[in-house]
């Protein structure tokens, strides 16, 4: 059974955006709260990797007394994070090498291909924008192929991100979409929507990805698309 369907991660898989996302979540907590989260990137933020910004704060609320997850509080956070991230990536944010030529081959086969991700939709556009991405010979329709977990009932690990860009894309057998991320949320959504999973050690080492990925990868350019089949990797219990 072939691939139908591509779904990339936007931050950490298709632009290198994962250290400004992380320190723009830092200040915005700090402004907001007066607290300064631990920030030692990659290994302080692995909990929250692939979070929307809500998810991020309940988790620091579970270690910090001062962090509150009451709406107020949270939408604060999540304005502040938007203006600190845009400051931080004044001059643009960097494709990786790789997901072009990916998200071409992809196309040439026959696939569909979309984006997942727990960034807001601005936010989105402003990475795919910058970066070069958001051309029609990438993201044939951005309207439907583009989902932001602000768009759907819940964020990743749940699956409804995945699902909703599905939909969108008119996938009706999940098991022929191919998801990649860089995230171990992000992964367990994937696999929670029933995907081939795919993780890349962007930004956390492959034995944190192996767990929850159907395969491990480097480069994007080790995903040839003609030596994936859909036989899936032997599942620990529960996972």
């Amino acid at each position: 059974m072939d691939f139908t369907h591509l779904l990339l991660d936007c931050d950490g898989v298709m632009v290198d955006s994962e250290r400004a996302s992380c320190e723009a979540l830092r200040r915005a907590i700090l402004e907001v709260t007066g607290t300064d989260i631990p920030h030692r990137f990659p290994e302080d933020f692995v909990h929250v990797f692939s979070l929307d910004v809500r998810s991020c704060v309940a988790w620091y609320s579970k270690s910090n007394s001062k962090i509150s997850i009451d709406p107020e509080t949270v939408r604060a956070i999540e304005v502040a994070k938007e203006a600190h991230y845009r400051e931080l990536t004044r001059d643009g944010v960097p494709a990786f090498d790789g997901v072009a030529r990916l998200m071409r081959r992809a196309l040439a086969a026959g696939l569909r291909v979309g984006v997942a991700s727990s960034g807001s939709r601005a936010k989105l556009l402003h990475n795919l924008g910058t970066s070069g991405l958001l051309i029609p010979e990438l993201i044939p329709d951005p309207d439907t192929a583009i989902v932001s977990t602000a768009q759907v009932a819940a964020g990743k690990p749940t699956p409804d991100v995945f699902l909703a860009v599905m939909a969108n894309t008119g996938c009706t057998d999940p098991r022929r979409a191919l998801v990649v991320e860089d995230a171990i949320h992000g992964l367990q959504a994937g696999r929670a929507a029933g995907a081939f999973t795919v993780g890349i050690t962007n930004s956390l080492p492959g034995h944190l990805l192996a767990p929850w990925a159907d395969r491990v990868i480097a480069h994007l350019d080790e995903l040839t698309l003609e030596s994936l089949t859909l036989v899936r990797v032997p599942r620990c219990s529960g996972k």
